[in-house]
């Protein structure tokens, strides 16, 4: 299925899996067993051929779990946003302290340079 949309060859992060299931819970949404993380490698192939990046950034301003988010954090308080891609929830927080956490900061942090001075 991956190999099919575009993220190549995933078969080193299957090593060792006699059986791979596929299961729905109850609420409809469907996973994997066992619950195995793509590599970098992965997420950059995949989210590249889906557009993902684009997709997923194109209305952080105006996301609403963020505002939602936002409006339950109260003065000075303090935020760990863990995934938090390129930080786009901080500018919700003037009003907290931020830190953002993401393992692959260092790729959209990038990006992000190119696209700021492309613009």
């Amino acid at each position: 299925m991956w190999r099919m949309a575009g993220a190549g060859d995933l078969s080193h992060l299957f090593a060792g899996c006699k059986q791979i299931g596929l299961y729905e819970s109850d609420n409809g949404l469907f996973f994997f067993q066992p619950m195995i993380a793509g590599d970098a490698a992965f997420y950059r192939k995949f989210y590249a051929r889906i557009g993902a990046f684009d997709t997923l950034n194109k209305h952080l301003m105006e996301r609403p779990e963020f505002l939602r988010a936002a409006a339950f954090v109260g003065a000075d308080a303090s935020v760990l946003d863990v995934g938090c891609g390129m930080g786009a929830f901080s500018a919700h927080l003037p009003h907290a302290r931020y830190v953002g956490l993401d393992p692959y900061a260092h790729v959209r942090f990038r990006r992000r340079r190119r696209l700021l001075h492309a613009g």
